[in-house]
């Protein structure tokens, strides 16, 4: 059985948090975040949010795009951080990029490892 490339990392702003991502031919690129016990997490709301195929609102056009929108919408980094990111990306890899940017250069070069 072929194992699924996935990768795991701590929220950068709560390390309790766990963010979990990858790629997998039933359910595309995915992204599930583990709020567990997290004191941000009240009562109603859900502790695991997850973005793949079977989710509402998966892109199905933009399924990379979409997914790593979702963890810009869960605070992983902001939109504009994933954009200049992605600028980086291509410019210069993974080699050394801004401390601010390190989480989001860090997700594109796992993705890229995946989709290739």
């Amino acid at each position: 059985m072929k194992r699924v490339p996935r990768f795991e990392l701590p929220h950068p702003k709560d390390a309790t948090v766990q963010v979990v991502y990858g790629w997998d031919h039933a359910i595309g690129f995915f992204a599930a975040i583990d709020f567990g016990q997290a004191a941000s997490v009240k009562a109603h709301e859900r502790a695991l949010v997850e973005y793949d195929t079977f989710q509402r609102g998966y892109s199905q056009e933009f399924p990379l795009r979409g997914c790593l929108e979702f963890l810009s919408e869960h605070g992983l980094f902001t939109l504009d951080d994933l954009n200049e990111a992605i600028a980086w990306f291509h410019s210069h890899g993974d080699k050394h990029p801004p401390k601010k940017l390190r989480v989001a250069v860090t997700v594109l070069s796992d993705m890229k490892r995946v989709a290739d």
